[in-house]
């Protein structure tokens, strides 16, 4: 017999980086929120690299009803965060949502990469 669980709150724990999400819509409305998140990285091997290089991907989610807009984030819309004591600037590269309706992101990373307007 399933065991229905409806306690949400005992995921709190998991959702403990500040993660900040900036983007511009097509209909110029701009996008500036900061979410506690749960995050997670992944290393990936680039086998059609010329030389051996990997690639830094993060898993970031975070409970739907934080989410103050409308429309769910957007691929290409830009995350700032801190990770191993270093600030990183993440794009994202798919947007999904999980069973429980909350909304996952993935988000690459790539050394020197940082939005225009944050120079």
């Amino acid at each position: 017999m399933p065991i229905k669980f409806t306690n949400s709150r005992a995921f709190a724990p998991f959702y403990s980086v500040p993660v900040a999400f900036y983007g511009v819509r097509p209909d110029e409305r701009r996008i500036k929120l900061t979410l506690r998140c749960s995050v997670t990285e992944d290393m990936e091997t680039l086998p059609e690299a010329s030389a051996p290089s990997v690639a830094r991907t993060f898993n970031v989610s975070f409970p739907r009803v934080a989410w103050t807009f409308v429309e769910d984030p957007q691929i290409g819309e830009w995350m700032c965060m801190e990770w191993t004591g270093a600030k990183m600037w993440l794009k994202a590269s798919a947007v999904n949502h999980l069973p429980s309706g909350d909304i996952a992101l993935v988000a690459d990373w790539k050394p020197g990469r940082v939005p225009p307007w944050s120079r």
